[in-house]
């Protein structure tokens, strides 16, 4: 959630000096608690990016502007080498910034000459990502999961008349489609792109899930804040899209009122993972839509160490770990700073851990490590998306992406998991790399929740780069409570901040794993395949 960038010749120099007063301190200073050991640069780096002073680090404002600046001094420091554009460490991302003006909106369902009027917030909220149609009224038809995978022999549009409709699904997977392949399948441009073709004209989302780490309530109070697109049209994930909304689960009975099945049916079906029916619902859907849109423009910071072999340093493997986080939104206890101190500050602590251990140590790996913090991932996995359309050196360079996004050391680290570790050589490295350090693998324990379609990878898998994301893996019934624990309790909350128990041992661990895996992939003998039986090879061929 973006909140709204106050004037940026106003502030700007405010937080450059903030964001140096916390660089100077966070040696010394922890936010109120003890000091810093001095082994502990990677605890300096989380405690100055999720600092008060940055705001949340929301894209487009002057706090991530100050994380921005905070990370390039560091890379310099570190003698990495700006790769931004025009020899800088930047790289410019060109955004629109969407906000619904509700109070000029209307939504209703209409059956015959009974007209509903519902209410946003309450009832249904906008997706403002696509470019909405001024006025929709579209009859609404349920397609289930609304998932199409003819590789997989499954369809959930096969025999639908979706033309001129808007598809109402059930956000997740039925058991029997799982995985990477599933998660890509669930994307949102691949979604749309299977609802188009059919003749859709838009989508409405609803979830199923028991319990949803982000409650309905805390959704839809974010709804008023600005939405952010890349600009462009090459990066429109919904073309052509007329409406685009997510439903209130717990008000969806009403719209399947008078259909061939209830509400309490669809949501039981869907958590035991099952197929869904597919049925026209007994409504149209009608719509006055209205917004404001104004550019806005952030930041990509890069860095880049010049690997040492002669033949091998043209190629590029990335390390990528989102800088941004969600900046000012709805107070909790309270407390209005989204801080983000584990998602992701500190998976970019790790990643200048990673460049400054490696310049340290005075050899170079065979290939050149490429360093991105991105932007603008909470909104849309939009920096990475840009970088990974429009790189600062040349596309055929990248040849491996390795990223880092919220990795939880809130306890000992006994093992990892990797998302997407199935579909390339890149897993056999991270088995590899884990076995020698004494690491377990462990399979994602929630495959549902779709992780691989939902971080920084995801672009560069998309322009067919093998790619990892890399967890800490809980291993037995206990770790995973504790994650559990934390993701109900801080996850996307304004306690993610610095002032949490943070296992220093298990970052050292975790960071020694990151540092070995990233020389293993930089000194292989050739660049990482996809395997012959993966989806994604489909996106190298091309």
């Amino acid at each position: 959630m973006i909140p709204p960038a106050p004037s940026r010749f106003r502030l700007r120099f405010l937080f450059i000096a903030l964001a140096l007063f916390i660089v100077g301190s966070a040696m010394a200073v922890s936010c109120g608690g003890p000091s810093i050991p001095k082994e502990s640069q990677w605890m300096s780096h989380v405690r100055a990016l999720a600092d008060d002073a940055l705001e949340g680090r929301g894209t487009g404002t002057h706090g991530m502007e100050g994380a921005a600046d905070y990370v390039a001094r560091e890379l310099e420091k570190y003698g990495v080498h700006a790769a931004g554009d025009s020899a800088t460490y930047f790289q410019h991302v060109p955004f629109l910034s969407r906000r619904v003006k509700e109070e000029d909106c209307s939504l209703a369902l209409v059956r015959g000459r009974r007209v509903t009027r519902l209410e946003f917030g309450r009832d249904a909220i906008l997706s403002m990502k696509p470019d909405h149609a001024p006025k929709v009224d579209a009859r609404l038809v349920f397609v289930g999961h609304g998932l199409h995978v003819p590789e997989l022999d499954y369809s959930d549009l096969e025999g639908v008349d979706l033309k001129g409709a808007i598809a109402v699904f059930v956000y997740g997977t039925p058991k029997r489609i799982r995985g990477a392949r599933a998660s890509h399948a669930s994307s949102l441009d691949q979604r749309w792109n299977a609802f188009r073709a059919a003749g859709a004209v838009g989508m409405i989302r609803i979830s199923a899930a028991a319990r949803d780490s982000f409650p309905w309530d805390r959704f839809a109070a974010g709804r008023f804040e600005p939405s952010l697109v890349l600009d462009g049209r090459s990066f429109d994930e919904t073309p052509g899209a007329k409406i685009a909304m997510f439903w209130n689960p717990n008000r969806a009975a009403p719209l399947f009122k008078g259909a061939r099945y209830t509400w309490a049916t669809i949501r039981k079906i869907a958590r035991e993972g099952r197929q869904l029916p597919r049925f026209e619902l007994p409504y149209r859907l009608r719509a006055t839509i209205a917004s404001e849109v104004r550019p806005v423009e952030c930041r990509n910071v890069v860095g880049l160490i010049e690997g040492s072999d002669k033949k091998l340093r043209d190629e590029v493997v990335v390390l990528s770990g989102h800088l941004d986080h969600l900046g000012i939104s709805t107070p909790v206890d309270g407390d209005s700073i989204y801080n983000g101190a584990m998602d992701n500050a500190s998976g970019c602590a790790t990643l200048l851990e990673v460049a400054r251990m490696i310049r340290r140590s005075g050899h170079a790996p065979k290939r050149s490590l490429l360093f991105l913090f991105t932007t603008g991932e909470e909104s849309g996995l939009l920096g990475a998306r840009y970088f990974a359309a429009r790189p600062t050196v040349g596309k055929r360079r990248l040849v491996a992406n390795l990223n880092i996004d919220m990795f939880l050391p809130i306890q000992p680290i006994r093992g990892i998991t990797a998302q997407g570790i199935d579909e390339s050589e890149l897993g056999n490295d991270a088995r590899k790399v884990a076995k020698a350090e004494s690491l377990k693998v462990i399979p994602d324990p929630s495959p549902e929740r779709n992780y691989f379609i939902r971080s920084d990878q995801y672009p560069f898998i998309r322009r067919g780069i093998p790619a990892l994301m890399i967890e800490a893996g809980p291993v037995d019934s206990a770790g995973r409570a504790a994650e559990a624990a934390w993701n109900k309790n801080h996850y996307h909350k304004p306690s993610d901040d610095a002032v949490q128990d943070i296992d220093l041992a298990a970052v050292a661990r975790y960071d020694r794993y990151i540092v070995a895996l990233t020389r293993h992939v930089a000194d292989r003998a050739r660049a990482p395949r996809w395997h012959d039986e993966s989806y994604f090879k489909r996106f190298a061929k091309r």
